[in-house]
């Protein structure tokens, strides 16, 4: 399903709209992102709205009754990183998801709203972190063999192994637009470092996807011929050595 330019420019009315009224807005997902409703989706919704016009497709936040749903649908998956994210049952879920459908992943942090050492604290015991009727909530959500603290564990690792994009929102366009990039850049070294492998990701990561982030981000293809032509240079040149000696 492909939108109009109108309706990704109506994207920007997003953070006006009600927590309810956001999964009718959520019309496909290019990008899904994750967030913790309490304290993340006016965020969440700026960046699905910026992605969005940028790619010239519909992007998704999380927290819907259809989240499955359009994480299977979805090419990528950016984490908005705040305080009640790793007490979410919903965004803990989401996170789970995308390792599961082995999506490419890049992280946004607030850094008023996140404490690092707080989420790994919490992760590391997420059956203990969790009050009564988030920890059921989340085992609702999870297949039935699924244990929670191995999830906790598996979202630790995950997370901590990528570098955050560091995102002040109240620092203005120039910014915005820095963190944009840097998400699309994230999103093309992940493609390309997993192009050569076979599963759910590589497929994820594969060339229709680089078309819509050569679209979103023309520059992306000057970095790539220039990185290729320095590894065909390398290449050439270590291949001359071993002939020469």
């Amino acid at each position: 399903l492909r939108v109009s330019r109108r309706s990704i420019v109506d994207f920007r009315a997003l953070s006006r709209r009600s927590v309810v009224a956001d999964d009718m807005v959520n019309v496909e997902s290019a990008i899904f992102v994750c967030c913790a409703r309490e304290d993340g989706v006016s965020h969440a919704r700026v960046l699905r709205s910026e992605l969005a016009i940028k790619l010239d497709r519909g992007c998704a936040v999380g927290g819907g009754i259809n989240t499955a749903q359009f994480i299977d649908q979805s090419d990528a998956f950016v984490v908005l990183l705040t305080e009640k994210l790793p007490t979410e049952p919903l965004g803990l879920f989401e996170i789970w998801k995308a390792l599961q459908c082995q999506l490419p992943i890049v992280t946004v942090a607030i850094p008023t709203l996140y404490n690092f050492a707080a989420a790994t604290a919490a992760l590391a015991n997420l059956p203990v972190s969790l009050q009564h009727d988030k920890l059921q909530h989340l085992k609702a959500l999870l297949p039935t063999d699924t244990d929670v603290e191995s999830v906790g564990n598996m979202i630790h690792e995950s997370l901590t192994a990528i570098i955050a994009i560091s995102w002040s929102p109240h620092y203005g366009r120039n910014h915005m637009d820095a963190v944009i990039s840097d998400i699309f850049a994230r999103l093309e070294r992940d493609r390309r470092s997993q192009q050569t492998k076979s599963g759910k990701r590589s497929d994820k990561a594969g060339a229709s996807f680089r078309s819509l982030l050569l679209k979103a981000w023309p520059s992306l293809a000057d970095s790539t011929t220039s990185s290729d032509s320095t590894t065909s240079s390398c290449s050439t040149t270590s291949s001359n050595s071993t002939t020469s000696s």
